[in-house]
């Protein structure tokens, strides 16, 4: 029994080391960017490396509400870990840590800057970050698994 959990808690340290992964990479790519002094075009009216200070949620929604956002994020956070702790299901533990990188990526930069740095910009959509398609993408494989569950 005693080898059996040391086996799960390295299984979830494991998968633990994916919303590492996603905070490094998220944080790093909104440094970088916000060292830009202008929008670069990687595909000219297409595709554009933009840094945006973005003082709200999704879309612009919620704009100037820092604590509601804060408190949001932490509570977002604190379900899905426990959630992740508590299942033994592979699928649901990847996709709640990729869920958790991508919360930890925005979070951080709310709490350090007040806004989110976001700078992946295709012109017809508003500008967004690594942490929010990460977050989208375990959204939707959420709502997939438990339709399937079900």
């Amino acid at each position: 029994m005693v080898v059996m959990k040391k086996v799960l808690w390295k299984h979830k340290l494991l998968l633990l080391l994916i919303t590492g992964i996603i905070l490094i990479v998220d944080q790093i790519s909104k440094f970088l960017s916000s060292k830009l002094g202008a929008s670069i075009p990687i595909i000219k009216d297409v595709f554009h490396i933009t840094f945006v200070e973005n003082l709200g949620a999704g879309f612009g929604t919620l704009q100037g509400q820092w604590w509601l956002l804060v408190i949001i994020s932490l509570a977002a956070f604190g379900i899905a870990f426990y959630y992740f702790l508590k299942t033994k299901k592979y699928f649901l533990e990847l996709v709640l840590a990729i869920l958790m990188g991508g919360i930890l990526g925005n979070l951080i930069d709310r709490i350090v800057f007040g806004f989110v740095r976001d700078f992946i910009d295709f012109r017809i959509w508003p500008v967004f970050n690594i942490a929010d398609i990460v977050i989208t993408i375990s959204i939707v494989l959420l709502i997939y698994y438990f339709w399937k569950e079900k």
